[in-house]
């Protein structure tokens, strides 16, 4: 029982540590942030929710001022009308992504063109008089296995190449305005 106890209460300590959180609480001015609309009991916006981009200017009690995005205007937004407001916290190339969805494509294609286009030889003997004879055999699993790892590895360095030019952002929650 007490073992249960300090686990609890050592869980509770290093959740609280800044080392573990994963939110930040500090926000640069300039940073671009993420707004959620929170939906009054009157609107109904249907399945996805209302979501827009402006750069943090400074706080206000429970206010946040922004920079809006499109025209430079400035926002007065209170933190109560969003259900969530997100920080960009950093940028990435989604390389592996680009890669995996291009080696699944350039194996299905691959595969698919293999399996109707690859020729192969095969040896038939119909009768011991009439001799045995090579015939090719269009298709198969052979040539499918064959252009499918050909077109698995080609889509795989295309998929990345375009990963690498492709740019996202990474969003965190900001913790001290969670609602």
């Amino acid at each position: 029982m007490h073992t249960l106890i300090r686990s609890l209460v050592a869980l509770l300590a290093l959740a609280s540590s800044p080392a573990v959180s994963q939110t930040p609480t500090d926000v640069p001015a300039g940073t671009p942030l993420r707004f959620t609309y929170r939906a009054l009991e009157t609107e109904q916006f249907g399945p996805a929710a209302h979501r827009f981009v402006a750069r943090f200017a400074r706080t206000g009690g429970d206010t946040i001022y922004a920079l809006d995005a499109v025209n430079g205007d400035t926002l007065k937004l209170p933190i109560a009308h969003f259900a969530r407001v997100e920080m960009a916290a950093s940028r990435y190339h989604p390389i592996a992504k680009g890669g995996i969805i291009g080696a699944s494509l350039g194996l299905l294609a691959g595969a698919a063109y293999g399996d109707l286009h690859s020729v192969a030889p095969r040896f038939t003997c119909r009768d011991i008089l009439q001799g045995c004879t090579h015939d090719k055999q269009i298709g198969g699993v052979g040539g499918a296995v064959r252009w499918g790892a050909l077109g698995a590895v080609t889509g795989l360095g295309t998929g990345m190449a375009i990963g690498a030019t492709m740019s996202r952002e990474r969003w965190v929650v900001v913790a001290k305005w969670r609602t």
